[in-house]
């Protein structure tokens, strides 16, 4: 089998049975992941048998992690009693055997298989979890038959609300599961074998330069590098009636759909031109034509799991981030045509529960946008179009028009400077709250700690005599002044910066003066834990609007913010809903040293100045009606 969801503690099973534990350090929505040698209860048999698969590729406390369909080995026929997954968003890649395995692109198959002894079925005949003992059940009662469908029927006519979370470029839910492990700073606590295993395997996804403790100095800067996004966060923290039977008297009904983001596929190689422009069969406008299918996939499992259901009303619950915050104004604007737009062929009446007098102008409508920076930076040359810092978007409909939902609420990054990263607005008509943090330190994605080795400004030329050292030019004194004053800021905080310098080659043996060039570099470690932030503030501000959000655990290495940063992300919180802006001169100089990515930078990535800062600010464009939209 190719491409699998994960499995995780509490999911169910072809028999009847339930999968019992699963490991504390893989934590997928707020469950814990499930990995070869958990036990699993079968009623079928009447005991407590041992999940016999797992992906070799994705180690979770040193057993791959279980998926959907992999085996359990209970007392049943050999084969007939697996795994069934209850959440569809995190999927592991191809699975191989041992470390043979390559990464997208050059991936073998074959299948990883190691049926648990006798020995160790024996040892979980008593087993306690959670307080309860779980035994094998020889006298065991067959779980009881529910008839939700009798109950279902007694409440029809509910509201059902579909949350499309759209993520941003080079963000991908399940890519970046599958290399959790190699963003982690604290390895240092895994067994030399299983970190000499995890370190092999990372470096096949372009992971390097590792550390005595085995953290990476180098990421790779794809969505197998990339930590999962806010939108991502949400999208696990949002109820999910699709794995969550209704209640009896339910008047609504919640329905997630994760939107992978822009240039990004499960378990594939991400694509750089569909990543460079926003188009193409992984761009902005593809991943709204592609999300009625993912909705239907969604409503599929919904109605399976609410047999019955009756719906009268639609609402929507939409969320994206950077250009899959773009990919959320434009498919609002679908939403809001009177026949559903590209919606409408999906979400018809007599379909998925939908009654036959269900009418698109009349019952449907938009809850609750939450934006995280949005940046649609689509670039076209057919069309003689070049730039991603222009507002020429077409074919996306960004413009929000007042009364589009409930409310609208856009995350904006205070510190983004980038050039080729204009902000496109969604004031005055909606509400607009600007905090401190880069692009991605809004919307996540920055691994928990990584290093930043980076040209800060515009190396200056100038000409030296041979015998006079170039820290006496003007231009170094002038770098000087320019270090003196981003330290006030907090800047290296425990890393180094300073002006550097190149010296240039005569043109012939005659000139009298040496041609040289001046810049300020940096090296320091930043983490990436101040996402969280905007994190708690988009979910507050959700919750203030009725969207169906669970807490936030701290104790999970996701979510959890450090102790230095909970102040300033009560006083952000407080600031979000109203009250003046309180961050102290400490408190931002501790941002600027510790956590504030540098992402506008004079340092090429792939041959070109693709994150150089604009020439004064960041460029914003308004929240306006775009050219040849319908309005």
């Amino acid at each position: 089998m190719g491409q699998r969801f994960v499995v995780r503690k509490d999911d169910s099973t072809t028999t009847g049975g339930q999968v019992l534990a699963g490991s504390p350090d893989l934590i997928i929505g707020h469950r814990l992941a499930a990995r070869r040698n958990d036990p699993v209860r079968c009623p079928r048999c009447g005991s407590v048998g041992l999940i016999a698969e797992g992906n070799p590729t994705w180690l979770a406390n040193g057993e791959p992690v279980a998926g959907h369909d992999h085996v359990v080995s209970c007392g049943c026929p050999p084969g007939s009693h697996r795994l069934i997954a209850s959440q569809t968003h995190t999927l592991m890649a191809e699975e191989s055997v041992g470390l043979d395995w390559q990464p997208p692109g050059e991936m073998a198959s074959g299948v990883h298989l190691r049926f648990p002894s006798l020995e160790a079925l024996q040892a979980f005949q008593q087993l306690e979890l959670d307080g309860q003992a779980v035994r094998v059940a020889t006298d065991q009662e067959e779980p009881e038959e529910e008839d939700e469908e009798e109950e279902l029927d007694e409440t029809p006519g509910l509201t059902l609300r579909l949350a499309a979370f759209f993520d941003g470029t080079g963000n991908n839910l399940a890519n970046a599961a599958l290399t959790e492990r190699c963003r982690q700073d604290d390895r240092q606590q895994l067994g030399e074998e299983t970190l000499l295993d995890t370190i092999a395997i990372c470096e096949r996804f372009g992971f390097s330069a590792p550390d005595e403790h085995g953290v990476f100095q180098s990421h790779p800067n794809d969505s197998y590098g990339n930590a999962p996004s806010n939108v991502a966060l949400l999208s696990e923290l949002y109820l999910d009636n699709t794995s969550i039977p209704l209640e009896p008297d339910a008047t609504i009904g919640y329905v997630p759909i994760y939107i992978e983001g822009i240039g990004t596929t499960s378990g594939a190689p991400d694509s750089r031109v569909s990543q460079a422009t926003g188009r193409g069969e992984t761009g902005v406008l593809q991943r709204v034509i592609q999300s009625p299918a993912a909705i239907k996939d969604q409503l599929l499992l919904f109605v399976r799991t609410n047999p019955g259901i009756h719906v009268a009303r639609l609402e929507f619950d939409l969320f994206g981030f950077s250009r899959g915050a773009a990919a959320a104004r434009h498919f609002a604007n679908e939403v809001l045509k009177p026949d559903g737009g590209i919606l409408g062929e999906v979400l018809k009446p007599g379909q998925f529960g939908l009654l036959a007098d269900f009418d698109w102008t009349t019952d449907v409508r938009i809850n609750f946008i939450g934006l995280f920076d949005t940046v649609a930076a689509i670039v076209d040359p057919l069309r003689g179009d070049w730039s991603p810092a222009n507002d020429l978007n077409p074919g996306i409909n960004l413009y929000l028009p007042p009364g589009c939902a409930r409310k609208v609420v856009q995350l904006t990054a205070a510190d983004e400077r980038r050039w080729n990263f204009p902000l496109t607005s969604v004031a005055p008509h909606h509400q607009e709250i600007s905090l401190p943090g880069a692009h991605s330190d809004i919307g996540g994605g920055y691994p928990a700690l990584m290093q930043e080795k980076l040209l800060l400004s515009r190396p200056r030329a100038t000409r030296v005599s041979p015998n006079m050292p170039l820290e006496r030019s003007s231009v170094w004194r002038e770098a000087q002044l320019e270090v003196a004053r981003l330290e006030l800021d907090g800047l290296p905080g425990d890393g180094q910066m300073e002006p550097v310098g190149w010296h240039f080659p005569n043109a012939n043996e005659h000139d009298v003066s040496q041609r040289a060039l001046v810049a300020i570099a940096i090296q320091r470690r930043v983490r990436g834990e101040l996402s969280r932030v905007a994190l708690r503030v988009m979910r507050e501000l959700a919750l203030l609007h009725d969207v169906p959000f669970g807490r936030i655990l701290e104790d999970d290495p996701n979510l959890r913010l450090p102790m230095e940063l909970q102040t300033i992300s009560a006083s952000l919180l407080a600031y979000a809903q109203g009250a003046p802006f309180r961050l102290s001169k400490a408190e931002n100089r501790l941002l600027k040293a510790r956590y504030i990515h540098l992402s506008a930078h004079w340092s090429p990535s792939y041959g070109a100045m693709i994150n150089k800062p604009a020439p004064n600010r960041r460029l914003t464009y308004s929240n306006k009606p775009e050219e040849g939209q319908p309005q």
